[in-house]
């Protein structure tokens, strides 16, 4: 069984159709051919304990799985607040990816923060941090609201 299939069963009440979230979204280009499957989690419907990212998403793609840890900013950017959730959903990733990824599946994960707007003390300082999750330490990914993910992800293979 897929991951994202897996994801897919075990999480269907936290299963959204978009990630989006108080005018700010994410696109999806579903219909891309490189688009296998690919599903969207609620984070305040997978986790009610702390403060979560607003979506984590699943794609198959090329027969790797992306995931997509997304926190959408429609007003005031919080710095602190944003890495909270992000950790918070790689913490909650990590548990997924413990029931799902029997087949030890390749993945790669982007920790992604979409804002209506950008000031540039926020954005010099958020682009700098890391999020440290088992270890390892990721890039925090700042773009607009309305960006493609398949676009983010394309721009960093």
């Amino acid at each position: 069984m897929s991951m994202v299939i897996c994801v897919r069963n075990n999480f269907a009440k936290a299963i959204m159709d978009k990630c989006y979230e108080k005018g700010c979204k994410l696109k999806l280009d579903r219909k891309r051919k490189e688009v296998k499957r690919y599903v969207i989690l609620k984070g305040e419907k997978i986790s009610k304990k702390g403060k979560i990212c607003d979506c984590i998403i699943f794609m198959e793609s090329k027969g790797a799985i992306v995931i997509g840890i997304v926190e959408l900013k429609n007003k005031v950017v919080h710095i602190n607040e944003i890495k909270e959730k992000l950790t918070n959903g790689s913490k909650i990733l990590s548990n997924i990816l413990k029931r799902c990824n029997s087949y030890h599946t390749n993945f790669e994960i982007f920790h992604i923060v979409l804002a209506k707007r950008w000031q540039s003390s926020e954005y010099r300082i958020l682009s700098k941090e890391k999020i440290k999750v088992n270890g390892k330490k990721y890039n925090i990914i700042l773009k607009k609201c309305g960006v493609s993910f398949f676009r983010i992800i394309s721009s960093f293979k």
